[in-house]
């Protein structure tokens, strides 16, 4: 991955590109504090309403993109004792915004490992920030925004078992190209993949 960020970026753009700074950096905790701003902001505009209903309506409705990218599969984020969903605005978004870290009984794993209990103690793979940090990028919502350096990009490489073409996407060429990256998706599939229905 390589990202060099400019100096007039918008908000959500220099959001974007420190998480992905972050990220890359194996800084997890500071790529959730960028990433949730600039996904609700992003969530904001396509569904309007109350935070925690439009982040998660975001969260859920991008799904496929998500999981793809962060487990090579396609799955709804409301499975588990304790949905996914849940554990990612309660114990990540939540937490940062109040306690300004994750939360204690949260753990991103490096491994690809998951649990998901009834006691709160709860991991999930850290390429879970990746395939949200995607799913704002290539947001339509985002598509007039464009990172001043043509330079930077992102592969989908450091992905165990990831089907994507192992090539380099151009950053300024992602923003606003959901269908572009959902296309690509289903090819890497063999079938059809787009946004999840919301109540899905």
């Amino acid at each position: 991955m390589s990202l060099n960020s400019g100096t007039d970026l918008s908000y959500i753009e220099r959001r974007v590109v420190k998480a992905f700074y972050n990220y890359s950096e194996g800084d997890y905790e500071s790529c959730a504090l960028q990433l949730f701003p600039a996904l609700d902001n992003t969530a904001k505009r396509r569904f309007g309403g109350g935070v925690g209903k439009r982040i998660k309506s975001f969260l859920s409705e991008s799904s496929p993109m998500i999981t793809f990218i962060a487990t090579s599969n396609i799955m709804t984020l409301k499975i588990g004792v304790k949905p996914m969903l849940d554990i990612l605005y309660d114990q990540v978004r939540t937490s940062i915004v109040h306690e300004g870290r994750v939360d204690a009984n949260f753990t991103w794993t490096t491994d690809g490992s998951m649990r998901l209990s009834e006691d709160g103690a709860n991991a999930m793979p850290h390429d879970f920030l990746f395939g949200m940090l995607i799913s704002v990028l290539t947001a339509p919502e985002n598509a007039s925004l464009r990172s001043l350096n043509k330079s930077e990009y992102l592969t989908f490489t450091h992905i165990p078992r990831q089907p994507l073409p192992r090539r380099k996407f151009w950053l300024s060429h992602l923003w606003g190209a959901e269908d572009y990256l959902y296309a690509e998706i289903s090819l890497a599939m063999n079938k059809v993949v787009h946004r999840a229905a919301l109540g899905s």
